[in-house]
C-alpha cells in the first residue's frame, strides 16, 4: 500500500498472508517500521507499528488489519494499492475504512484521498476484506441514529439496533470518549468537558456494524 501527497508517494507498507505466519508477532517475517520518517503509513500488531506484516493462511474475509498513520504537515493525501496478488488477484475486494470520516472504500477500484491534521492516528484506519452484515441483524446505518446535545449532555437513539461501543473522536481524529460495553438501543453521555468544538460520534454495534455523525458540543 501506498501513502502519497502533492509530491509523489511517501510512504508504503506491505501486508501478506504467508504459510507459517501468525496474527501475533512472527520473527523472519514481519518488520518493524523504525520511526526514521515524519510521514508513515504502517500496519499495527498490539498497536506497534509495522513496515511488513504477514498474516496467517487460511485466508478468511473477516479479517481485519489495524494501520497506523502519521504526518508532521496537514493537507491532503492518497491511500492507494501499490500491487496485489495471490488471492487477492481476482475477485477478492481490498477495502480501506476511515473510521474517522465513516467510509467504507473499494482500494481495487480506485485510491482514497482524504484531508488531515498533523499528528498521529491509529485509530483511523483499517485493512478489511467484507462489509457485509448478518441479514439476520438490523442494519445500523445514518437513517436510525438520532444524536441530540443539551446541558453538555449527549442522547443517542439507534433505533431497534443494539449499540456496543460509542466514541466521541475531535477534528483532528483523536478518541476522547469511550463507552464500552453499552449493550443498548440507548444511550445519555455525560460529563464530556469540550465547548464549541466539532466532535464526531462513532457508533460501533456487536456486528461490527459503524456508523458515525457529526455534532457541535
Amino acid at each position: 500500500m501506498n501513502l502519497s501527497n502533492t509530491t509523489g508517494v511517501v510512504g508504503q507498507t506491505l501486508i501478506g498472508y504467508a504459510t507459517g505466519a501468525t496474527l501475533g508477532v512472527d520473527n523472519g517475517l514481519d518488520a518493524l517500521y523504525f520511526n526514521d520518517s515524519p510521514l508513515a503509513l504502517t500496519s499495527l500488531i498490539d498497536n506497534v507499528e509495522y513496515i511488513i506484516q504477514g498474516r496467517s493462511l487460511p485466508f478468511t474475509d473477516t479479517d481485519v488489519v489495524p494501520l497506523g498513520f502519521k504526518t508532521d504537515v496537514a493537507g491532503n493525501f492518497t491511500i492507494s494499492l501499490s500491487n496485489f496478488d495471490g488471492l487477492f488477484a481476482d475477485d477478492q475486494a481490498i477495502y480501506l475504512r476511515d473510521n474517522t470520516a465513516g467510509v467504507v472504500h473499494n482500494l481495487k477500484l480506485s485510491d482514497y484521498g482524504f484531508t488531515t491534521p498533523s499528528g498521529t492516528f491509529n485509530t483511523r484506519f483499517e485493512v478489511l476484506y467484507n462489509t457485509t452484515l448478518g441479514t439476520n441483524n438490523p442494519a445500523l446505518t445514518h437513517n436510525n441514529i438520532l444524536v441530540g446535545v443539551k446541558d453538555q449532555i449527549i442522547q443517542i437513539n439507534a433505533g431497534n439496533v443494539t449499540m456496543e461501543k460509542i466514541e466521541l473522536i475531535d477534528v483532528s481524529g483523536r478518541v476522547i470518549y469511550t463507552q464500552e460495553g453499552v449493550n443498548a438501543t440507548t444511550a445519555t453521555l455525560e460529563n464530556v468537558v469540550m465547548n464549541n468544538q466539532m466532535l464526531i460520534v462513532r457508533i460501533s454495534t456487536k456486528e461490527n456494524g459503524i456508523v458515525t455523525q457529526k455534532i457541535i458540543f
